[in-house]
């Protein structure tokens, strides 16, 4: 159970890095329009703002779970 559980963070870790990694490359390339400089996409800003004021702390509280869910998998054994 503990195994699925780790796949299942760690994928939703890599979902959620990679959402905000593709922010930030599409205001850097030009795609998206950012005019107060914060590397977030203006349209993005209004619908996830949650996601943006609280990102270092869901990739904290992610990173926490998958180091748990890791140590109590039989992965290591």
């Amino acid at each position: 159970m503990t195994n699925y559980l780790f796949f299942i963070v760690t994928g939703i870790s890599l979902l959620f890095l990679f959402f905000l990694w593709s922010s930030k490359k599409s205001v850097k390339t030009g795609f998206a329009k950012d005019e107060n400089n914060n590397q977030i996409p203006d349209a993005w800003e209004k619908r996830f703002k949650f996601l943006f004021t609280f990102e270092n702390i869901i990739i904290l509280i992610l990173g926490i779970l998958i180091g748990y869910l890791f140590a109590k998998s039989s992965l290591l054994s």
